[in-house]
């Protein structure tokens, strides 16, 4: 071997171990938790929240620690909107700013990040920033959901998969700020109009 082949063999060689020495603090930096389902789950090293249990159902896992979120908001029905509404047939969904999504705790197998968080005992929330005519159009199902975007501080961050697909899920704490008014969907039509 020449001598500039061997430079050249030196510099990829050294490359080559830069590369998975980034590669290894990458995956060094993650904490992975393992569970019976999902494959584990990945726990970013700058994560808010750390592991604590696994729950009665096997997906069903819980972490410590309370966050801000700063994001969008979507108050409304999802799911099963037919016909007149109860107050517990609309969900608070918040869609983290991507900062926050890449330091919170995801499944290994399945790549939906926590990028959209189920906000649970959200009431003051709603109550805070949402009007009661508002309220009262989604009640009687004439809009779909409000949205806005607001920092919130959360809890109780949970994790689950029902049917293959990753839930994420937070406890309200409080408003830390409400950064715009929320806007409300169309009025629904309904018939022939």
């Amino acid at each position: 071997m020449h001598l500039r082949d061997r430079g050249a063999a030196s510099i990829v060689l050294a490359l080559l171990l830069m590369s998975s020495s980034t590669e290894a603090r990458q995956a060094s930096a993650n904490q992975i938790v393992r569970v019976g389902i999902g494959g584990g789950i990945r726990v970013p090293s700058d994560s808010p929240v750390r592991y604590v249990r696994t729950g009665k159902e096997e997906g069903d896992s819980h972490f410590f620690g309370q966050f801000v979120i700063t994001g969008t908001y979507r108050y409304g029905c999802f799911v099963g909107c037919d016909g007149p509404l109860q107050p517990d047939d609309l969900v608070l969904k918040f869609y983290p700013d991507r900062s926050l999504v890449k330091r919170l705790p995801s499944w290994v197998v399945y790549k939906e990040p926590a990028d959209e968080i189920i906000i649970e005992k959200a009431a003051p929330f709603v109550q805070s920033v949402v009007s009661s005519k508002i309220r009262g159009q989604l009640l009687s199902n004439k809009r779909q959901y409000v949205s806005g975007r607001a920092s919130i501080l959360v809890d109780d961050f949970t994790m689950d998969i029902e049917c293959d697909s990753p839930s994420y899920f937070a406890r309200f704490v409080r408003i830390v700020q409400s950064l715009d008014a929320p806007k409300p969907t169309p009025v629904r039509q309904v018939g022939c109009g």
